[in-house]
């Protein structure tokens, strides 16, 4: 930095590195609005990975263009106060949770479909503190706005395009119309969590404009981002949806006239006694009856008859468990899947979805991840960015910038009441950490100095390119190496992705060579746990060929297999199912063996990996039912059907697993037990068809 000598003494004259820094950072932040939402991928398996990635690479230059410009300028210009506190607090618990945590190889990188660990975590806060040290007039917070609203019209256009079956980009292949639209978020439930979040933004803009076209346009934009969030058919987004309109709604009635605000009060509070009263009515009634989406958000309060709300809150009660024993830090990131394994209920064998890797709420994800000491700094976020957009909305009312506070406020709200059912994704997690930088930065950008800091730039001397020539290979080394980083650590796994979908789609056969060269690429981008879904895939390979190839080739392909699994367990050793594959290819490898030492010692070993299974999800009857129809099936019928019976014993309620018993009697020609479990399965509600017929 230098003083300009000709004018203003006082006026610092900025270099063009240094300005140029400043635009890429504002840019990149900027590109992140656009780009997450709308970069699309079409994997088999992980479509929010991608999404990870591309903020990782984009944050990790947007801290070298800062870095540049702090060691250009001299001087680092940090904000900090509550706001730096909390975040970084909420970093820290985060930090120790990993280390402290359930399984820290997995807090620490994240799982293969979610990319979210604390390598990624890191770049969200990075991206929060970034936006509140730079940002610094109130004009940023309109682009800001702008460009996320404006965002949705692509999204919301493309997911009208599926609804009406014109997919031109192939999100899934089909020609069909989709029942529930995605656009380029990839769930429905992600989909729905952004348009939320971004409808506040968009009539926070209605509001600031003056001229009526533009307000016009606005209203359009709002009105076709409700259309989307309908067509996502999901009641979590009807919830929220409702919760903005009346605390947005009341907000503005406050400030524009508190006692027609009461007044609205009060006619709410009414009309939802009246609605509650007469729900069944309303409910049962043909104009609610006739339409999908109102069937579908009237069944909510049904909790008893719907398995998905079912569902929701046995996850529920399980993870307020888990949480109450390790309340301080929580497990890690990213780590709820391998806990909810070792704690897996009984009960949950007839759970139409039976695996679980959210707490799917917001609040006990948070806590499960982070404990209560990271719930409590990232609720002081939130309180903390509600207290300040709700000042600066209430006290500058003479501005149409006060309507910035509203959306903010309300944006955070609709964030929070949706993802009481669900987890957010990538998107909108990145605009929730954007929304809470801007809110704390509230009190700078309305001081007027900025404005005049910002005309005085205009009046300094034109500065020099380089004013510290001696930093110049210094810049250039962070450049090399954030971009050696984002392409081994961000790139590689997206292109390790690529190589994984590429020798799926081969499938079998002839192409079995492709498929497997495929695989090992996959595994040279991909190296840390994450991997290991490459390395069990390979080997669930050699294990179905093994059965299929002449007797003398059978051998190779076992160990093949064998060898596969074993690497499968040294990347993720704390996967209960690693245990379980493994012990089915030493059973199946023991009734091909004709020698009985060397068929009892792999019936011995696969025994040994099912307890080492069961121990990681002692809960879990399909365990012990596959243990048992292996051992079957190798010709151990008594013990194969005790397994069978144990697993009964487990949960007498379990309908599925007296069907279960029911067929090992069956395959073990006993049909008289066989018949009073089928009858027993049907007593519970059970009902499998004409599995039963060959009695």
């Amino acid at each position: 930095m230098k003083k300009d000598k000709n004018k203003n003494n006082n006026i610092p004259v900025k270099s063009k590195v240094s300005i140029f820094c400043t635009h890429a950072i504002e840019a990149l932040w900027l590109f992140l609005l656009v780009a997450l939402p709308l970069f699309y991928y079409r994997s088999h398996q992980s479509f929010n990975m991608p999404k990870t990635q591309l903020l990782c690479i984009t944050v990790c230059f947007m801290l070298v263009f800062w870095a540049i410009k702090g060691l250009e300028e001299k001087k680092f210009n940090l904000r900090w106060g509550a706001f730096a506190v909390l975040c970084g607090a909420y970093l820290l618990v985060l930090i120790i949770s990993a280390i402290a945590g359930y399984y820290p190889k997995v807090s620490w990188w994240g799982s293969y479909v979610r990319f979210e660990g604390l390598s990624a975590y890191i770049f969200f806060i990075a991206a929060s503190f970034l936006i509140f040290w730079n940002i610094e007039r109130i004009a940023q917070v309109k682009r800001i706005f702008t460009v996320a609203a404006l965002t949705v019209l692509p999204i919301s256009i493309y997911g009208l395009l599926q609804y009406f079956g014109h997919d031109f980009l192939k999100f899934t292949g089909s020609t069909e119309g989709f029942r529930n639209i995605i656009s380029t978020l990839g769930n429905q439930l992600y989909l729905s969590d952004y348009l939320i979040m971004l409808l506040p933004i968009i009539l926070a803009m209605v509001f600031y404009v003056r001229k009526t076209y533009y307000k016009a346009l606005w209203i359009g934009v709002a009105g076709l981002d409700i259309w989307a969030l309908i067509l996502t058919g999901r009641r979590s987004g009807f919830v929220a949806l409702l919760a903005i309109v009346l605390f947005g709604g009341f907000l503005l009635a406050w400030r524009w006239r508190k006692t027609v605000a009461v007044g609205l009060l009060i006619i709410l509070i009414a009309t939802a006694v009246v609605g509650a009263i007469n729900f069944d009515r309303i409910a049962d009634s043909s104009f609610v009856q006739e339409n999908p989406y109102l069937r579908r958000m009237s069944r909510i309060v049904y909790y008893q008859e719907d398995a998905s709300l079912q569902q929701r809150l046995l996850i529920w009660e399980i993870s307020a468990g888990l949480i109450l024993k390790r309340p301080v830090v929580g497990y890690g990131l990213e780590t709820y899947s391998y806990v909810f394994d070792a704690e897996y209920p009984p009960h949950f064998t007839e759970m139409p979805e039976v695996y679980f890797d959210r707490a799917h709420n917001f609040i006990l994800d948070t806590a499960f991840n982070s404990g209560i000491l990271g719930l409590a700094a990232l609720f002081g976020l939130f309180g903390l960015a509600m207290f300040r957009s709700l000042k600066l909305f209430f006290k500058e009312k003479g501005t149409p910038e006060a309507y910035f506070g509203w959306g903010i406020s309300v944006s955070l709200a609709g964030f929070f009441i949706h993802n009481q059912f669900m987890f957010e994704s990538s998107v909108t997690r990145y605009i929730l950490f954007v929304l809470l930088a801007i809110a704390a930065a509230l009190p700078f950008l309305i001081n007027k100095a900025g404005a005049e800091n910002e005309e005085g730039e205009k009046a300094g001397a034109k500065p020099k390119f380089w004013s510290t020539p001696e930093f110049k290979i210094i810049y250039y080394a962070l450049l090399l190496i954030a971009a050696v980083y984002a392409a081994r650590f961000h790139v590689f796994p997206i292109v390790g992705d690529f190589h994984y979908n590429r020798g799926l789609s081969y499938g079998e056969g002839e192409k079995r060579d492709i498929r497997h060269q495929e695989f090992e690429k996959a595994m040279y981008y991909i190296r840390d746990i994450r991997s290991s879904r490459y390395y069990g895939q390979m080997a669930r390979d050699y294990f179905i060929d093994a059965q299929h190839v002449p007797a003398e080739a059978k051998g190779e392909y076992f160990e093949k297999s064998i060898e596969y699994f074993e690497k499968t367990i040294e990347k993720e050793e704390k996967r209960f199912n690693h245990y379980e594959e493994l012990a089915q290819v030493y059973m199946v490898w023991s009734k091909k063996t004709e020698d009985e030492a060397a068929k009892q010692e792999k019936v011995e070993k696969a025994n040994s990996l099912f307890e080492q299974a069961i121990s990681m999800s002692p809960g879990r009857q399909m365990v012990w039912w596959d243990w048992g129809r292996s051992l079957i099936n190798a010709g151990y019928d008594e013990e194969g059907v005790a397994k069978f019976v144990h697993a009964v014993s487990m949960d007498p309620s379990v309908g599925k697993s007296y069907f279960e018993l029911g067929k090992a009697y069956r395959d073990t020609d006993q049909p008289d037990l066989a018949r009073e479990n089928f009858d027993k399965a049907y007593e519970l509600s059970y009902n499998r068809g004409k599995e039963d017929e060959p009695l």
